[in-house]
């Protein structure tokens, strides 16, 4: 900023390279320190002066970018400007978009069955990409591919992946190489392919060291978030989140650092049941980061979870759950009609109407519900304790009303959890046990549900998780 007020009134003719970097670089500063309206006039001061070439205004495009998707919440107008820029770059991921469903799945399934038949070795052989107009379209697809997970528009999501992946077949690895190779093991995940999924996860992080060192967070963390958690421990990758957290914001990425440290110091614990008490210390420091940079999604999600969290201490069976409060409140419209905290509002509603111990009113709203929470979340691991506490409400109420329709959807869920455990996924064992026990109970078969529910206490006490010994009991 100093640097720009030193600069004479004809800045833009007389010393147009200088200024531009200056306004670049204080842009790009700005608001990685939070200062948004900064960062924002600068970008457009920029913007409208018509002695400067497009390729010098790219990183102010690229900037005003992240200012539309983290700081306004404006994913579908981000993704818009990301693929008119990338139009202007020369990059069409499609002509119309009534084929972007049919491209995107023609193009996954080509990408898949070549990344399958590549060893990560081979990876360390491949030149890099050095032309700067190819990584200023890198760049572009990994932000789409983002938006397209945040707006949940996964089909643009699969495209911009795939673009990415030829590009690093065809022309060397670039800064996203690993990180696409991510997108790619979530893609598998429709199927419930872990096994493919965590090879291309591990083909990615093999690549984090080699591929550039700004994804290496984002690369951490997708790996983490969908592939190795649903086939390893949460206990055994929890620290995973830390180093993707220090990853990131070592380069100035707030965005995805605070995805990392909320998952490291709320999500994981909650999951793994430490007490409620422990989690909110954590809370302060994760809202002050969130604040400072300017991110508007996190500061919203945890106020959300914090206010969830309060309620939760304080819940009884008489009470009518509702997700309103000080922090956040869905009649403020604090939503703010989007669509990342609507499916928050999803599971902390279901968790809400869990712990108040009236079933009978969960389980209507379980079925009301159905599997909205999973349909926008994909495969990242807070499917499956969504899942389990669903099914957990709807045996409940199948067992005090033994009405059909709740034990049909139970049944359902049961069937789901039971094959995920089954396919290798250590952190559902307790949840396809206690399931179990509660089916049997609704067969009649007394003895066996009698053996499973002292299977999942065991299992559940063993892990210590706390929230769920509860409900085994």
């Amino acid at each position: 900023s100093q640097g720009i007020e030193l600069l004479d009134k004809n800045r833009w003719v007389e010393s147009r390279s200088l200024t531009v970097k200056l306004y670049t670089v204080s842009a790009e500063t700005e608001l990685v320190l939070g200062n948004a309206e900064i960062a924002e006039q600068r970008c457009e001061e920029v913007l409208n002066q018509e002695e400067v070439s497009d390729t010098e205004k790219l990183p102010l495009k690229l900037t005003k970018e992240r200012i539309l998707s983290s700081v306004q919440l404006q994913y579908g107008a981000a993704m818009d400007y990301c693929l008119e820029l990338l139009k202007e770059l020369g990059c069409v991921l499609f002509r119309r978009k009534l084929m972007i469903p049919v491209l995107a799945i023609r193009r996954s399934l080509a990408a898949i069955k070549k990344v399958k038949k590549i060893p990560k070795e081979s990876y360390d052989t491949m030149d890099t990409i050095e032309d700067r107009k190819q990584k200023a379209i890198v760049h572009l697809l990994a932000r789409v591919a983002f938006l397209g997970l945040m707006n949940h528009e996964m089909m643009l999501t699969q495209l911009a992946t795939c673009k990415m992946i030829e590009m690093t077949l065809q022309d060397g690895l670039h800064e996203a190489s690993a990180y696409c190779l991510t997108f790619l093991s979530v893609v598998v995940l429709f199927n419930y392919d872990y096994k493919t999924s965590c090879m291309f996860a591990e083909t990615a992080l093999h690549l984090v060291q080699k591929s550039g060192k700004f994804r290496n967070g984002e690369t951490i963390m997708m790996a983490y978030s969908y592939a190795f958690a649903g086939s390893k421990a949460l206990e055994e990758i929890q620290h995973e989140f830390f180093v993707a957290y220090t990853e990131s914001l070592r380069v100035g990425n707030a965005e995805w650092a605070l995805w990392s440290l909320v998952i490291h110091d709320m999500l994981f614990p909650y999951q793994l049941g430490k007490p409620l008490p422990a989690i909110l210390d954590d809370f302060p420091n994760m809202i002050l980061q969130a604040e400072e940079s300017s991110q508007a999604i996190h500061t919203l999600n945890l106020r959300l979870y914090k206010q969830t969290f309060l309620l939760l201490q304080n819940l009884s069976s008489t009470d009518t759950p509702e997700l309103e409060g000080d922090l956040f409140s869905k009649a403020n419209g604090d939503d703010e009609g989007n669509q990342d905290i609507q499916a928050s509002m999803t599971f902390l509603e279901g968790e809400l109407h869990l712990f108040s111990g009236n079933y009978e009113l969960a389980a209507k709203r379980a079925l009301k519900v159905g599997g909205v929470f999973e349909k926008a979340q994909g495969a990242h691991f807070m499917i499956f304790i969504e899942t389990y506490h669903r099914a957990t409400v709807l045996y409940a109420a199948a067992i005090q009303t033994k009405q059909r329709k709740y034990k049909g959807a139970a049944k359902k869920l049961r069937n789901k959890i039971d094959k995920l455990e089954k396919g290798g996924n250590p952190n559902l064992k307790y949840y396809a046990l206690h399931l179990n026990a509660e089916q049997a109970v609704v067969d009649k078969k007394f003895d066996d549900a009698d053996r499973l529910y002292k299977d999942a206490i065991e299992s559940v006490t063993a892990l210590k998780h706390l929230q769920h010994a509860s409900i085994s009991l």
